[in-house]
């Protein structure tokens, strides 16, 4: 699934009343790369969630320390019901995806 926030502000994912609806949910892989890092961090997970995020245009943290700091202990609130036992992990890259 995809949410882009450009989308939202201009209202496409807006009904009628003014209710912002969430788009549908697709199953799908991750890109490649995100199994090359698992397999290289020795992560062996059956299933799971992959969150990746493109245009960070608005993110003011511009280094990997600055958005681990920020943004992990947020993660942490928002899904402390659904991680059970799984583990969260934060990658950057500046020179491609990742």
């Amino acid at each position: 699934m995809t949410v882009d926030l450009d989308e939202i502000r201009d209202g496409k994912h807006t009904d009628s009343t003014g209710k912002v609806h969430v788009p549908e949910v697709s199953a799908g892989e991750p890109p490649a790369w995100v199994f090359e890092y698992m397999k290289t961090n020795k992560i062996r997970e059956e299933r799971g969630t992959v969150v990746l995020w493109e245009k960070m245009d608005r993110i003011k943290w511009s280094t990997t320390a600055g958005m681990s700091k920020n943004l992990l202990p947020h993660f942490g609130v928002t899904y402390r019901n659904y991680r059970r036992q799984g583990k969260a992990c934060f990658r950057r890259d500046t020179s491609g995806p990742g």
